[in-house]
């Protein structure tokens, strides 16, 4: 019985791992363009940077990704998140106004460009896109939350903003089980 030299079963090895990466870049490539996997590099550098939050450098790589692939709706959303966290309301909802003539039926643009409107106190438009968000996607729990806060501290609809407050806990969201251990519901 002859034994492979270790040497010819590592070349195999490193053939029978590096063929299928190539053939998943380029496949990627044909479907969705041939920038697709810098606009993803991109991507995921802004994403780490945002978590790690060096907003400077997930700033200049969302831009990346948007001048690369003007859309790549998650480029704008991101973006848009980005500015919501630096407080650049104006600037988020234009990112997720954009995020939704691409896709407009993304109910992720819609509730976020809901919080943006509710930073700036335009509540009839935040009720707006929260409620568009949920026809969307009846169990999108960030929604409900943030339905709830607004009609809470805008719209002084208690009962409403509890009921938002408890489906969003019952699909799981963790802000709205907080509040609702907080007792925000409970009234005299």
């Amino acid at each position: 019985m002859n034994k492979l030299p270790k040497y010819k079963i590592f070349g195999i090895a490193i053939v029978g791992a590096f063929f299928p990466c190539v053939l998943l870049v380029l496949i990627s490539m044909m479907f969705y363009g041939s920038q697709y996997p810098i606009v993803k590099y991109y991507y995921l550098q802004a994403s780490f940077a945002h978590k790690r939050g060096d907003l400077s450098d997930a700033l200049h790589n969302y831009n990346e990704v948007i001048r690369r692939d003007k859309n790549y709706i998650n480029g704008y959303i991101s973006r848009g998140s980005l500015f919501l966290d630096q407080k650049k309301y104006k600037q988020a909802i234009i990112d997720y106004s954009h995020a939704l003539q691409l896709q407009p039926q993304n109910e992720e643009a819609y509730a976020y460009r809901g919080r943006a409107f509710y930073e700036i106190k335009n509540n009839k438009a935040a009720l707006k896109d929260y409620n568009l968000s949920l026809q969307i996607n009846p169990n999108f729990a960030y929604a409900f939350t943030q339905r709830a806060l607004l009609k809470y501290t805008q719209l002084h609809d208690f009962q409403g903003a509890c009921e938002d407050l408890n489906r969003a806990a019952e699909l799981g969201d963790s802000d709205a089980k907080a509040h609702l251990e907080n007792k925000v519901c409970e009234f005299d």
